[in-house]
Order: C-alpha cells, then structure tokens, then sequence
C-alpha cells in the first residue's frame, strides 16, 4: 500500500511538468527578425518593423503558386510607422496586426546616420534592457534611410531572411567591414572618451574616402568596385565617439582596421607585380593575435607591430623576383606601407582612436591629475606610426 501511494505521489508533479500555458502557436505570432530606426516627422522617430513570413513560404511550396519575382523577397514583411516612441510605435503595430508581436528572434537593429546621439543612446540602451531581445543582437548605422536598407535586403542564397542576418554577423571572414553586438556598443558608449565602430548598411553604393594619391600605389583596393545585383551589403565602418558619428572609413580602410584588430584571421589581399603593372599578385595572409601597440611620449611615436603568415597563390615565381622569400618581402613592404598609410590617415585625418590607445597610454600615468593635463587628443593626432609586420 505504502508503495501504491508513494507512486502516486512520484507521479503527481508530472502532471504540472506536462503543461503548456505559455505555448505560443507560430502562426499566431509575428516575429520581428529586423528594426530600422529613421528621423521621423515633428521630432518623432520612423521605426521599421521587419517580420519572418515562414508560413507564407511553406504555404506557396505546397501548394504549388508561381515563385515570387527574383527582386521580391517574400521570406519578410516591412512595416513603417511614425510616433514618439519605440513601445507606442510597437502598440501601434500590435494594434492591427493580427499576430501577436515577438522579439526574441530580431537579428539585426539599424540606425540611419541621421539619427542624433540622444537618439541612438537612448534607443540602445533601451532595446539592450527589453527582456525579448539578446544582448548579442548585432547592429549597424546606415547613411541612407534604414528602412532602405531593409526593404533592398534580398537573400540570393537564403530563403529564410532571418537565418542570412545571423549567418552576416556570426561570420569570421567580414573583411570589408566589422561586426558589432548591441551590449557591446552600449557598453562603449556609456564610457567617456571611448570610439567605437559599427557596420555600415547601404544599399549597394561603398563608402569611398581614401585619397587616391595615396603612398601605396601598388595596393590595388576594393574602393572602385560595383556590385551588379541592386542588394542591401555591408560595407565600410562607422565610428562613434560618445554615442555620436565621428567618421566613416571606406572597405579597403575595414579591412586594414580586421587585420589588426585580428577580427579576421586570414584574408586574400592583390598587389601590382613591380616589374610588369599591368599583372597582379596574390597573397594569404594570416594572423594569430591582434597588433601590438607600443607608446614612445617623449619620442612621439607610436610603435605598431604585427606577426602575420604571408603565402604567395601562383603556381610559379613571376619573372624579376629570385626567390620566394623576395616575392614575399615585396608583399611585406607593400603591406607595411598601406598600414601606415591607413593609420596615419584615420588618426590625424579623421581624428579618431579606434584602437583604444589612450588606455595603453593611460597607464604609464601614476597620478590622475598627471593625465588629466595631459593632451592625449593632441598626442594622436601628430604623433609619428613607427609600423613593423613581420612576415613569420
């Protein structure tokens, strides 16, 4: 008898674990896999509200309809509305929809370059603390209207638009530009004297800044290329300084900034064979840490070093060069060359600290008022890159 009961009592809580009253039917839910944040009317804010329509695909395979037009993309539906706020925007939305809203699955926030600093702080420091989105959620600034760039957004290998968002930012070979999570960014903004980057989102058309008379004539960059298809990319980096657009780099300047933050670990890099222009040359190169920054303040200099693996990709030697080893210390100089260029460029020029050396110099300093006289800004922005890659 005693083992009846204890049974059924062993049994009882099953019946509580078995339950379903927070189940949610996908087909009575929309699920917000993107949100693009404009400028709106009267100081409110456009929010672009981007939903997974998976049912809708299925339901079209199954019943045999026509495939949609190539330039449709029938895995979203877009919806733009304006108000003052993001949550009354959301109600708003809530309020015809049929579905209810989630945004456990949102992929991707992007921020249209028009949107101020109290606006884009103030909408990433709320998005981080809604209880529906991940912290790891990636987002980007666009400098055309962000509900473009979502709207342009057309998978060519992907049918389902959210899987694309994610596969984009969990991606290790995103040479051309960075990749960013929202906790992360929020985190940079909050704290003083910090630059941070985010992707750039445009609709095809690359951010081009890089003077064209510049020192590495034989690096040959990505800058004058087209991409035929009409297609949403990301492309080129925007840095931000206390919430606010500093600047913005073009891809070829990106792809130096992966290379030595090692977001990247190896990349195809082409040169121009110095002793016929018209031919070119490839080389792999890899990395295993990020460069190393090294502060000289009485010399003025700061010393950049970077370890890297440079293979040459061709069958053969090209005529002129004796060995291997020439061939790559020709790639090595050429390499050397654009990463002064590029450092000297985005310091002085664009006056921005991307690679957070005021901490490495921040260091040297034993009292706060020793720092706090000092004039970092000035610092940077004259001082001399001493650049040495060694090829290993």
């Amino acid at each position: 008898m005693k083992t009846k009961i204890f049974a059924l009592f062993a049994a009882f809580p099953i019946l509580f674990l078995t339950g379903c009253y927070d189940l949610k039917e996908i087909d009575e839910t929309a699920y917000i896999v993107a949100l693009g944040i404009d400028n709106g009317s009267k100081n409110n804010f456009s929010y672009t509200f981007q939903f997974s329509s998976p049912l809708s695909i299925m339901e079209s395979s199954a019943e045999g309809q026509p495939e949609p037009k190539k330039e449709e993309n029938s895995s979203v539906t877009t919806l733009t509305i304006t108000a003052p706020d993001f949550y009354i925007a959301k109600n708003l939305t809530n309020n015809f929809l049929s579905k209810n809203i989630d945004m456990s699955h949102l992929k991707l926030i992007v921020f249209s370059a028009e949107v101020d600093e109290s606006g884009i702080t103030k909408h990433s420091q709320l998005l981080l603390r809604e209880r529906e989105v991940r912290p790891h959620t990636s987002i980007a600034i666009s400098p055309n209207p962000a509900s473009d760039y979502l709207k342009n957004v057309n998978p060519e290998l992907e049918s389902n638009t959210s899987k694309y968002y994610e596969l984009m930012s969990l991606r290790s070979n995103n040479i051309y530009t960075p990749s960013q999570k929202l906790h992360d960014f929020v985190d940079s903004i909050k704290t003083r004297d910090r630059d941070t980057t985010l992707p750039i989102a445009t609709k095809g058309e690359a951010v081009n800044d890089f003077p064209k008379d510049s020192n590495t004539l034989a690096w040959i960059t990505p800058n004058d290329s087209e991409i035929s298809a009409k297609h949403s990319v990301l492309c080129g980096t925007a840095v931000f300084r206390d919430g606010k657009l500093a600047s913005a780099m073009d891809a070829d300047s990106s792809m130096m900034f992966n290379f030595l933050s090692h977001n990247i670990e190896n990349f195809v890099v082409s040169i121009k064979d110095k002793y016929n222009p018209a031919e070119t040359l490839s080389f792999r190169i890899i990395t295993a840490r990020p460069a190393q920054f090294d502060v000289d303040l009485e010399k003025k200099e700061i010393h950049v070093s970077q370890k890297c693996e440079i293979s040459f990709l061709g069958s053969h030697i090209p005529k002129g060069y004796p060995s291997k080893q020439a061939l790559s210390d020709y790639a090595l100089s050429i390499l050397n060359s654009r990463v002064s260029d590029f450092l000297t460029y985005t310091y002085h020029t664009h006056k921005v600290d991307i690679f957070n050396l005021r901490d490495s110099i921040r260091k040297d300093f034993f009292l706060w008022k020793g720092w706090d006289s000092f004039d970092f800004e000035n610092f940077y922005k004259t001082a001399n890159f001493v650049v040495d890659i060694k090829n290993i």
